[in-house]
């Protein structure tokens, strides 16, 4: 009974199970990682549907932008105005008199004609490479912008034979009125022709340079653009800031100026031929000396203006050398100012300055020469044809010298805008060439990072390599550095990923492979060698910070989240800095964050990177500038607490936290020489384990620092290394770490806030109204030199305006004997010669 009992009530209530083991420490590891992949996979769910949603209304917002651009482009007062408002440029009054009446700002300006925007000029451009991609650089500009052109070179070589024409023939017609007994109404009409033709000379003049200049702003537009593309693209170690700098600068000016006299180009050589044929007509066989010292006189032009180009080229050279030093220099004034190096980099400065000089005194020189032929020319000519025409025994006539001298006044200008024409259009070879190699310089590799909810890095035994350094122009011949050498890189889920090393093993290397950065070795492996799986974002080590308030700078355009926003600040411990400043986090920060620690500048670009919600994180020793206890906050708090659902790849020093990380790579020149768990890595006695016993020996007793409400290390307890350690530090070989601390919470820099109450740094300039003063000449006369150097350029003008009025007075004078006769001919054409020689000497 007992026993049927027992058996019913052990069939209807069964012993329990026997207790499963307890997990292990690995076993617990991946059930932690199987239930936080679960929780990201549904994050990422959320938020790729409110991504969508956030880039629907983004690419509304877009077109509602560009749709506005259109219009009020559209209305620009250029793109509406009749030929009549062009020519007088009434078109402008409107601006004129806005600025007659106060001082303009930006807002009177109108908008740009929409075939003078960038963006115009830039899809041109893509339109004619894609037609002829075989062609250059500089043919695919040509073909974009010079077609432009070609209207309005036929209408100057219209204008060039029509005023030619007309103005030699009223002049005519004019002096021998003067010299006859027609009515006086004949010569008031020939008067006012003359009157209407040098008016209607000069607006055309004008009219063509404002056309042929707006095309040329059109190809500088898109050049620039162009450059700004091509330089989110170009590979590391393409070109150097300076060699950018003087391709949106100087050789795109150079190109803009080509486009805008390129049209002389065509219309100088014309006009001179119908000058020289009109001059034929008028003195016969005497223009022909005139013409062959053209011809003799020209290929000296050609000569000084391709000498001009190459001196340009190794200027250029030079000045690309002086704008990167000022550039480093600029970069690194704080340490500059620290080590008293002032007078070192002044002498280097000063050195490469006079290297340029050097080479813009000889192209000044032959500018000077080139100048001295344009002026000369005319004059030069004039003399020929009169000596070879008296000689002939004809007479000089009033009528016949004030012809020619028309002629010979019409070739002046051509003279002169010919060999600038010519000049800047060698500058612009020079400059596409420069264009060319940096447009045809190598893109980074566009390697695949795919979205995805469970993120993942693999470098599978690939190989790196930094391009030589030290020239802005690329050296084809010039051996790279190997940087990084067969590295093999795995991680994946919501991994803690840990690299260490010495100072120069490559750590920051190996984030720069990740992104792309750093191109692969060639021969070493394929493209596919480095894979990245989902959403990047990399905090460096030396945070950009730009000129905007503290919320700007985190949020960084992304729609503001009060609850995400404050979770971010709260885990970066930003907080208390936040209370401290003026305006809260509306407060502006300067340029480079210069009214911010290194502590605060580093913890904000971390809130940045959290506020935008990527799920693979690259940190470049995020902890080395702040202080340890707020280092011990955000490690916990951000990468083991608000990053618990990311991939985490972090750079540091800090071997105290080694134990929280889920794989450690140990790396030593460009190699990883460990990788493995940290208990695994221990267990190996390995060079980690001999890293953290030497960190445990050395490490002092200190207090807990477990608050953010410690008050800021005192200043001598921070440790600044010498320039010997600094060097020291560079070629170091063991494996030893260092940590300096630099920022702390509570820290902020010395610079004012013009506004306590609004938190603005930089307030609106004064601008000064009126003339400019006397001090400004006065200022500007003494960086000229001394006074006798001032008084010497005075007396050259001086002496060539009185060479110059002498030779046409003597011409006068010689008509006025006689009708000029010929019977002292030696005695006349001696003393113009004189004078001509006078006018091409000064």
């Amino acid at each position: 009974m007992t026993a049927a009992l027992w058996a019913c009530g052990s069939s209807s209530a069964p012993a329990p199970a026997p207790a499963s083991p307890p997990l292990s420490k690995g076993e617990k590891r991946r059930e932690r990682k199987k239930r936080k992949a679960e929780r990201t996979k549904q994050k990422r769910t959320r938020e790729r549907e409110a991504r969508k949603t956030e880039t629907a209304d983004a690419s509304a917002a877009a077109v509602a932008r560009a749709d506005a651009i259109a219009a009020a482009a559209s209305n620009a007062p250029v793109a509406k105005a009749s030929i009549i408002s062009l020519m007088t440029y009434g078109w402008a009054s409107a601006l004129m008199r806005a600025g007659a009446r106060a001082a303009l700002e930006f807002d009177d300006l109108w908008a740009t004609a929409p075939e003078d925007l960038g963006a115009t000029g830039v899809e041109a451009y893509r339109a004619t490479r894609a037609e002829f991609p075989d062609e250059t650089v500089r043919s695919t500009f040509v073909r974009t912008f010079v077609p432009q052109l070609r209207i309005l070179i036929g209408l100057v070589l219209l204008w060039v034979t029509a005023m030619m024409s007309y103005t030699v023939f009223v002049f005519r017609e004019l002096m021998d009125f003067l010299a006859s007994d027609d009515p006086v109404y004949l010569g008031i009409v020939l008067a006012v022709l003359m009157l209407i033709l040098t008016f209607v000379r000069s607006v055309a003049v004008h009219l063509i340079f404002f056309t042929s200049i707006r095309v040329g702003v059109r190809a500088k537009s898109a050049l620039s653009l162009i450059v700004f593309e091509k330089v989110l693209r170009a590979g590391a170690g393409t070109s150097s800031v300076g060699s950018v700098v003087n391709l949106v600068s100087a050789d795109a000016h150079s190109i803009l100026m080509a486009f805008g006299f390129a049209v002389w180009l065509v219309a100088g050589p014309v006009l001179l031929t119908l000058a020289l044929i009109f001059l034929i007509v008028e003195v016969g066989p005497a223009a022909l000396p005139g013409f062959a010292l053209m011809l003799a006189i020209m290929p000296l032009q050609m000569f000084a203006a391709k000498k001009i180009g190459e001196l340009r080229h190794a200027a250029l050279a030079v000045t690309d050398n002086r704008t990167r030093l000022m550039s480093e220099i600029l970069a690194s004034i704080k340490v500059i100012k620290l080590y008293a190096w002032e007078s070192s980099f002044a002498d280097k400065i000063a050195a490469v300055r006079d290297a340029e000089m050097t080479q813009l005194r000889k192209s000044a020189l032959v500018k000077k020469f080139n100048l001295m032929l344009s002026f000369s020319f005319p004059v030069l000519v004039a003399f020929v044809v009169f000596a070879i025409y008296t000689s002939t025994g004809n007479r000089l006539t009033a009528s016949k010298v004030f012809v020619v001298l028309s002629i010979v006044n019409i070739c002046r200008f051509p003279l002169i805008v010919l060999p600038m024409a010519i000049k800047f259009t060698t500058e612009a070879w020079v400059g596409f060439n420069r264009l060319a190699a940096f447009l045809d310089s190598p893109d980074l590799p566009v390697r695949s990072s795919t979205p995805s909810s469970t993120p993942s890095i693999t470098i599978d035994n690939a190989s790196f390599t930094w391009p030589a350094a030290g020239s802005d122009e690329p050296d084809p011949g010039a051996k790279a550095r190997v940087t990084l050498k067969n590295i093999a890189f795995e991680a994946a889920g919501v991994d803690k990923v840990a690299i260490v090393g010495p100072v120069g093993s490559g750590k920051s290397s190996l984030l720069a492979a990740i992104l792309a950065d750093i191109p692969l070795a060639s021969g070493a492996a394929h493209e596919s060698a480095v894979r990245v799986e989902g959403t990047t974002a990399l905090v460096t080590q030396q945070p950009w910070v730009p000129n905007a308030s503290l919320r700007d700078n985190i949020t960084f355009g992304l729609p503001f989240d009060e609850d995400k926003y404050q979770s971010v600040i709260d885990a970066t411990a930003l907080q208390p800095d936040i209370d401290l400043l003026p305006a809260g986090d509306g407060t502006e920060i300067g340029e480079r964050g210069i009214n911010l620690s290194g502590g605060q500048k580093q913890r904000v670009a971390l809130a940045r990177a959290l506020y935008a919600e990527r799920n693979i994180y690259l940190l470049d020793d995020p902890l080395s500038a702040v202080d340890a206890h707020v280092g011990k906050h955000i490690f916990n708090e951000f990468v083991m607490g608000a990053l618990s659902d990311a991939l985490v790849v972090m750079v540091t020093n800090q071997v105290q936290y080694l134990k929280d990380f889920d794989y450690i790579y140990v790396l030593a020149n460009g190699s990883v020489i460990e990788s493995g768990s940290y208990d695994e890595l221990m267990a190996a006695q390995g060079t980690l384990a001999e890293l953290m016993e030497s960190f445990l020996v050395s490490e002092a007793p200190a207090p807990a620092l477990d608050s953010l409400d410690d008050s800021p290390t005192p200043l001598h307890h921070l440790s600044l290394p010498t320039p010997a350690a600094v060097s020291a530090s560079r070629t170091v070989d063991s494996l030893q770490f260092s940590h300096t601390d630099l920022g702390s919470v509570h820290e902020f820099g010395t610079s004012e806030v013009v506004d306590p109450a609004d938190g603005r740094l930089i307030e609106a300039e004064e601008r000064a109204e009126g003339s400019v003063g006397w001090k400004v000449y006065k200022t500007y006369g003494e960086a000229a030199g001394s006074p006798w150097v001032i008084a010497y350029v005075l007396g050259l003008f001086s002496a060539v305006q009185t060479a110059r009025i002498s030779s046409d007075w003597w011409l006068s004078y010689w008509i006025s004997q006689d009708n000029g006769r010929v019977d002292k001919l030696d005695w006349h054409l001696g003393w113009y010669g004189f004078f001509v020689l006078l006018l091409i000497v000064f």
